[in-house]
């Protein structure tokens, strides 16, 4: 669509379709359960203690040296609560007070809980943990760490969510199915019913108004995410393992282009959590988490799902949705490392939720909508989701 309305019907570019890398599974008998951490790894982590100045510099060090008698933490018990409080410091105090040492804190699970230099503990998963910190004359402090849950929950209606545009339909294609979100534009994929053509209308954010529009053989496309990383825009082809991919600094150019590349496994939906740095492919109720290079499978678990929708992610979160009726809809959430489900909200506005993005900036869900009158997207507020990544 240019500037004076008048639609851009131009065949669409296709480049050379790259064949990315087979996926090879993870050499360990367990590929499905392994754990990724962004953080650094705090297990066995040596740290140097406050020390005082010797009293006598002029002998050696070693004739010098307080060694510590004993050393106790502030807390033998510590409960940590993903959604509220899931961090916390534990401080140890060294007797005799001018003892010099070196501190190594450790934790028995990383996946449950972590433990940093600075005695900082990081809830992880719900579940209990042993942390110790141990001296190097063998001095041994420890605390039980037990990590609790407040399960995620609300309702999202049109009481509290706010009609932000409507996407109108280009060239046929008149069926929303799946939205992302850039730094300045929504981009929204419809369908043509019965029908390989759709279209990726562009929006700009500030004014919401259509300022692109691109039809093609998309497939069904079912899912879209925007990657800042290479600044490209990823639309999945429903059951298939091809994606379109177009270049964002196209976006409002007269003929947009795009190529294809070809995913590790057949995708109803997809996205990439630039935080983790790792994609998200979405298969019906089956979601299998992949490294970067698309080359590594991470682990897989199912979510609920009635019919093909999409997901969204942030900050190692899965928003997943799982439409059951018009007015009855689900945004389940889950840590993608953990594969732990964190809660829902349910969604009671009266129509078929296609899609979802998360704004950052307002902390709110953008939602998209399949609705006969024109496809509706709302906004609402993300409620408590900031405390849980």
């Amino acid at each position: 669509i240019t500037e004076s309305g008048r639609r851009n019907t131009e065949d669409v570019e296709v480049d050379k379709v790259p064949e990315l890398p087979e996926p090879k599974e993870n050499n360990s008998d367990n590929s499905e359960d392994e754990y990724y951490d962004d953080e650094e790894d705090s297990s066995d982590f040596p740290i140097e203690s406050s020390s005082v100045n010797l009293n006598n510099s002029s002998l050696p060090n070693s004739a010098n040296e307080v060694k510590p008698t004993s050393i106790a933490l502030n807390t033998t018990s510590l409960t940590l609560t993903i959604g509220e409080k899931k961090q916390a410091q534990l401080k140890l105090t060294i007797q005799p007070s001018n003892a010099k040492t070196t501190l190594t804190w450790s934790t028995e699970d990383k996946k449950i809980a972590t433990v940093d230099k600075n005695g900082i503990v990081k809830g992880k998963k719900t579940g209990a943990t042993t942390i110790r910190v141990k001296t190097d004359n063998g001095l041994v402090a420890q605390c039980r760490v037990t990590v609790k849950l407040k399960k995620i929950s609300g309702t999202i209606s049109k009481k509290n969510s706010s009609a932000l545009l409507k996407v109108n339909a280009v060239n046929g294609c008149t069926a929303a199915e799946s939205m992302t979100i850039t730094d300045k534009y929504y981009i929204f994929n419809k369908i043509k019913n019965n029908s390989k053509l759709g279209a990726v209308s562009v929006y700009d954010i500030n004014t919401k108004k259509r300022v692109n529009a691109l039809t093609g053989e998309f497939g069904h496309a079912n899912g879209a995410t925007y990657v800042a990383e290479d600044n490209s825009i990823y639309i999945a082809h429903m059951g298939s393992k091809k994606v379109t991919k177009i270049t964002t600094n196209k976006l409002t150019s007269k003929k947009l282009k795009r190529s294809i590349v070809n995913f590790p496994t057949n995708i109803t939906a997809l996205d990439y959590d630039s935080y983790t740095q790792q994609w998200i492919l979405r298969n019906s109720n089956k979601i299998t988490i992949y490294s970067k290079d698309l080359k590594t499978k991470k682990r897989s678990f199912t979510v609920p799902c009635h019919i093909h929708q999409d997901c969204t992610s942030y900050k190692g979160l899965l928003l997943s949705i799982d439409f059951v009726k018009k007015t009855e809809a689900y945004i389940y959430v889950y840590n993608i490392n953990t594969k732990e489900c964190y809660g829902k909200y349910k969604v009671t506005i009266p129509n078929e939720l296609e899609s979802l993005a998360y704004d950052q900036k307002n902390d709110r869900f953008v939602m998209l909508f399949n609705d006969s009158a024109g496809d509706t997207v709302y906004t609402t507020k993300a409620i408590n989701l900031k405390n849980y990544y």
